[in-house]
This record gives C-alpha cells, structure tokens and sequence, in this order.
C-alpha cells in the first residue's frame, strides 16, 4: 500500500540546538534513519502497529501476535500503577486494555497457539491468559512458577515456538547470560525439572524469539541499554551457546521482538513513551521488518 518512500516523511524540530525526530508510519526522518540505520530501513515493511497510552509514564516492554490480535505489554515507570496489557486488533484499533494485580516489569509476552494462551512475564513467575478470556475482560492469570536459573529466578523475557517456552536474564556484567527452554504440556504448563539451558553471549538482551526458514533454524535477540544504538542479532545454536550470523544497528531502546503469522519479525521500542523527555530518535510504532531479507540479503556489520 505505501513503499518506503511514502513512509518516510521528514520532521524536525530543535531544541537546544539537538535534533529530536519520532518515528511512525508518516512521521520519521529520512536523514538520519536511512544514513544512521541502512539495513534496518532496508527490511522495514509498511505496516506498523500503534503503540497505546505513549503519552503517559507507561513504558513499552513486550510484544506478539496472537491469532487476529497484536498484544503489547507496559509497566509504569513511576511505580504508581499496575502493569497493563494491550489487545490491539488487526486494523490498529485498541480492542481491549488489562490491568495486571501488580507493577511486574513485563519484558515478554508471548502466543501460544495450541493452547489460545498468551504468556507475560511477571518477575519471578510467568502468568498465562485465556485470549478468549482478556477480549471478554477476565483478567486472573493462570500463574506459572519457572526457575529461570539466574539470581532472583526473574523473568526478563520469554518467547514461545513449537512446544517450548523460554526464559532469559538481562545481563549487565559479563559474557555469558542464561536463557532456558522448557516443554509445555497439552495445558500449557512446565515442569521446572525438565529444561535445556544455553549461554545468551549477549549483553542487555531485552527480547528474543525463534525464526525457522528454509529448513535453518535462527535466534534473533534484541538488545538494548539506555538511549545508545540497539543491536539485533541473528544467530544459530552452537552446542549449548549460540553464534552470530548477523547483526543489525537499529534505533535506540529495542525491547521485545517476536515472530508474525506472515513470518514476519515484530519489533517494539520503549523510546517513545513520554518519559523519555531526552532521547535522540522516538520509536512511537511498533514496526514489523521483512527477516527473510535480513537472512537472504544482508551482510554483518
């Protein structure tokens, strides 16, 4: 419907002699998005997904595609208000907003189909919805104890593909991070003895999910510290840590990404939110990129 040049729409605004450019279907910077970041305008589709409630102290975490409906989660920087979960439908519409029973941080959310649950991560636990039940607004969670392995057992983000749901740390310190994989049962739920750990080699992962393309198996992980160029890195599965095969520079502050029906990459940036008064680019979308191109096409840099 639109080409990149029809999304791309120059807008610019100074204050104190720094530019600020936002970023959405029409309102993004063609200067410094095409120079600064060329490979992820390069895969950048044209459809986006509006992120709800940017104008408060909400902050974006995580993001997925459940049957019809696209789920975003966010937690209140301030403290003040429990964490929310967004059901936006196809067309952009927001269908539906869930108050969680506390202020968890939210980093994951993720789909699975078998089931009809979505998964959150919720500090030490995960909780899973009923997709049916959120649309009809019931809101208590089934809630799943998993032992992630990592200090605290937090949850900073999860993924679910096949059968399997895992769990990672955001890493700070160091050169290794733990991310296990657990089975889910026919009821969507895990047994904490029976899991597959790997070593994350990442710093700051915020997000990952799993892409299966031409028989090839790929990890793709964002990662993301403060207001400084996200990465996204596409790796493969060595022994029980994982190797890089690509890796992109994308805008700053990239937190949950996830796979869409149309095997496409959904990605979701916490920039835009209104508490971020400072920050060089603000993502106000999600954004869904092309990865089979960054796959098929795209050298490391």
């Amino acid at each position: 419907m639109f080409g990149i040049k029809r999304i791309i729409n120059f807008i610019k605004r100074n204050i104190n002699k720094k530019t600020y450019v936002e970023i959405a279907l029409n309102n993004t910077s063609e200067n410094i998005i095409t120079k600064r970041y060329p490979l992820f305008t390069k895969i950048l589709t044209n459809k986006y997904i509006p992120i709800p409630n940017l104008d408060t102290n909400f902050i974006p975490q995580g993001i997925c595609q459940a049957d019809d409906y696209y789920v975003i989660t966010a937690y209140d920087k301030m403290g003040l208000n429990n964490s929310k979960i967004y059901l936006i439908d196809k067309n952009g519409v927001l269908e539906r907003t869930i108050e969680m029973d506390s202020k968890y941080h939210v980093g994951g959310v993720s789909f699975y189909k078998k089931t009809q649950m979505i998964y959150v991560s919720a500090s030490k636990n995960v909780h899973a919805y009923k997709l049916g039940d959120l649309l009809r607004g019931k809101v208590v969670p089934i809630v799943i104890n998993i032992n992630t392995g990592v200090k605290g057992h937090y949850t900073s983000y999860l993924n679910i593909t096949n059968n399997y749901i895992y769990v990672g740390e955001f890493g700070t310190k160091g050169n290794s991070f733990v991310l296990r994989r657990y089975q889910l049962n026919s009821e969507g739920l895990v047994d904490n003895s029976l899991f597959k750990e790997y070593s994350v080699p990442y710093l700051y992962t915020q997000g990952m999910t799993v892409f299966e393309y031409k028989n090839e198996v790929y990890y793709i992980f964002s990662c993301s510290y403060r207001n400084i160029d996200s990465s996204l890195y596409i790796s493969k599965q060595d022994g029980n840590t994982f190797k890089t095969i690509k890796c992109i520079k994308i805008p700053p502050m990239s937190e949950g990404v996830s796979i869409t029906n149309n095997k496409k990459l959904l990605i979701i940036f916490e920039s835009g939110s209104s508490y971020f008064k400072k920050v060089n680019i603000k993502c106000k979308s999600a954004m869904i990129l092309d990865i089979k191109k960054i796959i098929d096409d795209i050298s490391i840099i």
